[in-house]
């Protein structure tokens, strides 16, 4: 209950309501009577996140909920495996770059291949021109891979 009174706070969800409470802090009147020290001892809290919610607390602007609300569209359609999802833009973006650079060694092997046997000279030259095109893109996909973690 305790909780949720907090999570009313603008700018306040559900952990660090629970950190709040976790330091003391039950309800908003509790917040809004801390001290700006006490609210810096909670782990997340920086001076200006503080001083803000301080000032939530003490205003009317959020209202003080007395009942759990119900929950919104919007929270009722984030279902669980909705929120996962968001976190597989970051997947399939470095599934897009594996398969990129696993791609670009396969075509540069190819070219190496196509620059040994090449009927002349010139084709040669521009075969291994392709060559190190093609590891030079791959060298920065590889790049790209490792920050992307």
């Amino acid at each position: 209950m305790a909780a949720h009174d907090l999570e009313s706070l603008t700018g306040v969800g559900p952990a660090t309501a629970q950190a709040l409470v976790a330091a003391g802090f039950a309800d908003r009147q509790s917040v809004a009577s801390a001290a700006l020290e006490q609210l810096l001892a909670v782990r997340g809290f920086a001076e200006a996140r503080a001083t803000a919610l301080i000032a939530a607390a003490r205003s009317d602007e959020s209202p003080q909920l007395d009942s759990p609300a119900e929950p919104t569209i919007q929270e009722e359609a984030r279902t669980e495996p909705e929120r996962r999802k968001r976190g597989g833009k970051k997947r399939k973006k470095r599934k897009k770059l594996r398969t990129q650079y696993v791609d670009l060694k396969k075509l540069s092997k190819k070219a190496r291949k196509k620059s040994k046997t090449a009927s002349s000279k010139k084709k040669r030259k521009r075969w291994a021109a392709e060559v190190d095109r093609l590891e030079k893109k791959a060298k920065k996909a590889k790049k790209r891979l490792a920050r992307q973690g």
